[in-house]
């Protein structure tokens, strides 16, 4: 997988571009974030085309979402953004592959 800082154009929030757009991929990723921030599953929304959960990540709300357009992680804070993607990037390349990873974070 692949992670990329970015910015939403239409609220400014900072975000994580997440590639490759795979709707199985959203599940590992909201797993590996509860467990690794220690938050509670959040309520995932299913949409036309993907699914989205908001939650809060070190009294920071955050966003992950995937559509037909994007697969993102977006963030009120910068600093939180940047604090999840450097621990994103510090997974090995193959974390996601596996969904055990998941459940230890």
């Amino acid at each position: 997988m692949h992670f990329r800082k970015d910015e939403w154009i239409g609220s400014r929030w900072p975000s994580i571009d997440i590639e490759p757009m795979d709707q199985t991929l959203f599940f590992r990723v909201l797993i590996y974030l509860t467990v690794t921030y220690n938050f509670p599953m959040p309520r995932i929304i299913d949409t036309i085309d993907g699914y989205a959960a908001d939650f809060e990540i070190s009294d920071c709300i955050a966003t992950l979402s995937i559509d037909a357009y994007m697969f993102s992680l977006a963030f009120q804070e910068s600093e939180v953004r940047d604090q999840v993607l450097a621990g994103l990037l510090a997974l090995p390349d193959t974390f996601f592959d596996d969904p055990e990873n998941q459940a230890s974070g």
